[in-house]
């Protein structure tokens, strides 16, 4: 990894500041689960013009709260946790309960006080159709759809969505039908379209998802692959029917984020392997996309917030949970933050639950605790001119 020094405020127990400002490169990890050799293939090396200009002095201050644990009462192997905010108080999460299989049981759980405890909704507990994505609706009630969806014999695609009451305390769930381009439309085992991570509903009613979709094929050499892609999908009647919206590029487990009305940036991640991050925009409200560049950073679960003062933070992992802000919309990340060095999936979910406040929650187990999924507190302000 290319280190250079860093200040911030406090530090949580698994930060570490550089001994030195000059950089560089170290092959491996300091994490006890990371170690061992390196593979050639996975190591990239990023380039930059020599400068001779002073250091520049970050305009952003951190600061990074002590983490806790989610509250579990017996030791469990739940992991990859989601991050919701329905505003009102009200915050909600969806993580599995399984071993990372497909069509494996989600929950959903809720807070009322900023993420320090959670309770389990009732009828989400190890459910194979509870929602992954979730979003309040104008009348206030919540939808959510379920994570996975089912190829039928007659070569339809279905799946579950739920509408939870405004609290999140009971929810009603009906069947939903999904319609993707045929040459996205899962054909064989192994094969299926996943909703992920981001929602909004709209003004007019209806609801915008992304989606994953992940085929078999073999390359040029015959060799077995499994390509991702990421879509937008559509509802104008509250999940009963899904649409194809937009392609928006290469990649799976997606974080998309609206800068604007037109301007909205994803990050995707190629590869099952420990690859580069992708980054795909558009300029006109998510209907054509463009490929922009493959990002220095990876490998797993991004995750995008546009914070109230233009802040964009985003999340990510493996190896090692990670944080990165951008100041001009996601063109240059210059600001990179080691959050927490404990291995797992190292799934990470952000969101801003007050001006400069992000609750930041990740996989990996802290010691003498029951869960491996953790939250935290990063304060993030930007320097006075």
């Amino acid at each position: 990894m290319v280190n250079t020094a860093r200040h911030f405020a406090k530090r949580a127990p698994n930060w570490r500041s550089s001994t030195s400002p000059r950089k560089f490169i170290r092959f491996g990890s300091s994490s006890k689960s990371f170690t061992g050799e390196a593979k050639w293939e996975f190591v990239r090396l990023g380039l930059r013009p020599a400068s001779t200009a002073a250091v520049e002095k970050s305009p952003l201050k951190i600061t990074v709260s002590e983490p806790w644990p989610l509250n579990v009462e017996t030791k469990n192997t739940e992991s990859r946790p989601y991050l919701y905010d329905m505003g009102q108080g009200l915050l909600l999460t969806s993580n599995p309960q399984g071993s990372d299989a497909l069509m494996e049981p989600y929950i959903v759980r809720r807070s009322t006080d900023a993420g320090k405890t959670w309770q389990a909704v009732p009828g989400t507990e190890q459910n194979s159709d509870s929602p992954q994505e979730l979003v309040r609706l104008a009348d206030g009630r919540i939808l959510g759809p379920s994570r996975w969806t089912h190829l039928q014999p007659d070569g339809t695609l279905t799946g579950k969505t739920m509408i939870l009451d405004a609290k999140a305390e009971a929810l009603t769930m009906h069947d939903s039908t999904i319609a993707m381009p045929k040459e996205f439309m899962p054909t064989k085992s192994g094969e299926v379209v996943i909703f992920e991570r981001h929602i909004w509903a709209e003004k007019d009613g209806s609801i915008t998802a992304v989606v994953w979709s992940r085929a078999n094929q073999r390359d040029i050499q015959k060799r077995f692959v499994v390509t991702r892609h990421t879509h937008l999908m559509h509802s104008a009647d509250l999940g009963k029917t899904w649409v194809h919206f937009a392609h928006v590029g290469l990649g799976g487990e997606p974080a998309v984020v609206r800068l604007s009305d037109l301007e909205w940036l994803a990050v995707t991640r190629p590869d099952a392997h420990m690859s580069n991050l992708l980054q795909h925009r558009s300029l006109d409200g998510g209907k054509t996309w463009k490929f922009e560049r493959t990002l220095e950073e990876g490998s797993v679960m991004p995750d995008l917030v546009l914070m109230s003062h233009g802040v964009l933070a985003c999340s990510y992992g493996r190896p090692v949970s990670n944080l990165m802000f951008s100041l001009d919309g996601g063109h240059t990340w210059r600001y990179h933050c080691v959050i927490s060095d404990r291995a797992n999936f190292n799934y990470t979910a952000i969101r801003e639950i007050s001006p400069g406040r992000l609750l930041y929650m990740h996989d990996g187990q802290i010691p003498d605790t029951l869960a491996r999924i953790n939250s935290l507190y990063v304060e993030v302000h930007k320097a006075k001119p």
